[in-house]
């Protein structure tokens, strides 16, 4: 006689969200000015990077130099 298959059961369920229905009523969780010293912050910090990175600067050496000169 001959072995039935095991079969294996599966479920599974979802749940659709509809966010195009409250996309005209879409409030940020900060306001527009917050976001602008965020946006501006990152700006600042990667600057900050950049210079940190430097191993000369040019442009101050340029304007030390000048001042020297005029002593």
């Amino acid at each position: 006689m001959a072995k039935s298959p095991n079969f294996m059961s599966y479920s599974f369920s979802y749940k659709h969200l509809d966010y195009g229905a409250n996309i005209n009523n879409f409030t940020p969780s900060m306001s527009k000015e917050e976001l602008r010293n965020q946006q501006e912050i990152a700006r600042l910090d990667k600057a900050d990077e950049i210079v940190q990175k430097m191993l000369t600067f040019p442009e101050a050496e340029a304007i030390l130099n000048k001042i020297k000169e005029t002593k």
